[in-house]
């Protein structure tokens, strides 16, 4: 069930815990590490988790398009096999000379399977603003530091020196969520690059000056509006070394780290998406985030890194077709996220008194969570009856592609940081509907950025029919309405001046590059 579980959790953590340590200053050159691997020859290491891996995966695809040449092993765990496996063979498709995709599984229990076991289903995740739960919320954070029992996560690592040692790679491209992998980073001589699709809110929060991590931007779960009042900054500070102190002193991860030190691992698990002389590559631009003083040299922008530049039309022309009928609200919250009963209701009322005002249609992305029936649709099941509601288990063809179609005029989702993105990317408004930490993250920076809504902010985490109404009538029609499609119109021109794909290819080769021959 948490195929899409994307650094939704663990994403909060760099912005409060690494106040506390001192700063790292990465370099911006990867080339500072000792070792040289084999020339033209990369490794990407990945959880695989579709919003955490997406942008590895279009990295590793642009790869192949633009530097046939070069080498491109890849390791995670075996349901990201086909995916991988789809497009090596779509790269030789186009040119049969491209070298496939060498596949290498990474041993040990899945990281998704570690959040299957600890969370159960999708509403054991779904925590609300402020401070309520607290003591779960820490929880939830701790474990998703480091989710691996200590023995698998010490044999992963020692699994993965062993992979690297043998491929030679010139360049590792990392997942940070990668707990293993990046414990490895941080005390390997191999040169390694970090590929992010988190905003500048989790990344580099911390580093700005005078300590405006705590008194500038929400703290995680505060549910404040950014820029933040007077009243609340002495709260958000409080909430912040909170939520930071308990971190740092979390006996659990207390535990772990000695078993690991024991092992030879000097600073295991550390509280930061920065590991030294690590530089990143982040799938966003300046102009999508909230306002910073400080752009550390070891950050490079790509602007966002999407999975294909297949066509919708070339994809499911059929559904193309339909789209083309009528204005189109698109309703997906990824998926990870499943409907239980009360949100089904609550969504579906607030439908059928949008179409009974407008003349929008709806393509819905359902996915059910519960044993309960049909009776949820009753008061949409003449739209659906007439194709003004389209609902989907899965969407065959990617959201993006639908996007970019010019048929949607509102997209409906969770807040996370690759469907922001592609929204942005296609100019598209944004109602967003956030249930956990950096969820909420991208709510608020959609509001400021004045491109979208977080609908329904006074009840989350719950959903209230007349909420989600305001939020439809906000975002479709009126002066407000207009606002959002020219802001985001506008954003999405900034957008489309980068090409993720090209941009983050060109720097991976470029790293690649500077390595050994390869013996003759």
């Amino acid at each position: 069930m948490l195929r899409r579980f994307l650094f939704t959790i663990p994403t909060a953590l760099a912005i409060f815990a690494i106040v506390l340590y001192p700063k790292l200053n990465p370099t911006a050159e990867a080339a500072v590490r000792g070792v040289l691997g084999r020339k033209n020859t990369v490794l990407f290491l990945t959880t695989e988790a579709t919003g955490l891996s997406n942008v590895h995966l279009a990295a590793a695809s642009a790869l192949l398009e633009h530097y046939p040449d070069v080498e491109v092993h890849y390791a995670s765990f075996p349901k990201l096999a086909s995916k991988v496996s789809r497009i090596s063979a779509t790269a030789s498709a186009s040119n049969p000379s491209t070298r496939p995709i060498q596949w290498h599984e990474i041993p040990g229990p899945a990281f998704l399977s570690m959040f299957e076991e600890h969370f159960g289903d999708v509403e054991s995740m779904i925590i609300g603003t402020g401070t309520a739960d607290y003591d779960k919320k820490i929880r939830d954070l701790v474990f998703s530091l480091a989710p691996w029992d200590v023995e698998d996560h010490w044999d992963m690592y020692m699994a993965l020196n062993s992979l690297i040692n043998d491929i030679d790679p010139a360049i590792v491209v990392l997942d940070n969520m990668l707990a293993p992998a990046t414990d490895l980073a941080a005390h390997s001589d191999r040169r390694f690059l970090s590929l992010v699709p988190n905003g500048l809110l989790e990344l580099i929060a911390a580093e700005q000056p005078r300590g405006a991590v705590a008194w500038k931007y929400p703290a995680a779960f505060s549910g404040y509006q950014f820029p933040l009042s007077w009243k609340q900054v002495v709260s958000n500070i409080v909430l912040t070394i909170r939520l930071g102190y308990n971190l740092v002193n979390s006996p659990v991860l207390a535990a772990k780290r000695a078993f690991l030190v024991e092992k030879g691992i000097e600073k295991p698990i550390e509280l930061s998406f920065v590991i030294k002389d690590v530089p990143v590559l982040a799938s966003t631009f300046k102009e999508a985030n909230f306002p910073m003083d400080f752009y550390p040299p070891y950050l490079k922008f790509c602007g966002h890194i999407p999975m294909s530049k297949t066509s919708a039309a070339d994809q499911d022309p059929e559904m193309v077709s339909w789209l083309a009928q009528r204005p189109t609200i698109l309703v997906n919250l990824g998926s990870l996220f499943a409907y239980n009963q009360r949100r089904a209701q609550a969504m579906s009322d607030a439908l059928a008194t949008l179409l009974a005002e407008t003349d929008f249609q709806v393509l819905w992305k359902f996915k059910k969570l519960g044993d309960y029936g049909d009776e949820v649709f009753t008061g949409i099941q003449k739209y659906i009856d007439s194709r003004r509601i389209r609902i989907e288990t899965w969407l065959e063809t990617e959201p993006a592609a639908l996007l970019e179609t010019g048929h949607i005029v509102l997209d409906v989702h969770h807040g996370g940081a690759n469907t922001y993105h592609e929204a942005i990317l296609a100019g598209v408004p944004q109602m967003i509907l956030p249930l956990w930490f950096d969820l909420f993250n991208f709510a608020n920076l959609a509001e400021y950025l004045g491109i979208g809504i977080w609908a329904g902010r006074s009840t989350t985490p719950e959903w209230v029919p007349e909420s989600l109404v305001e939020g439809f009538r906000t975002a479709l029609v009126g002066p407000s309405s207009v606002s959002l499609k020219d802001k985001a119109q506008k954003l999405g021109d900034v957008a489309r001046q980068y090409d993720g794909r090209k941009i983050a290819a060109d720097e991976i080769a470029r790293l690649a590059a500077i390595g050994k021959e390869a013996p003759k």
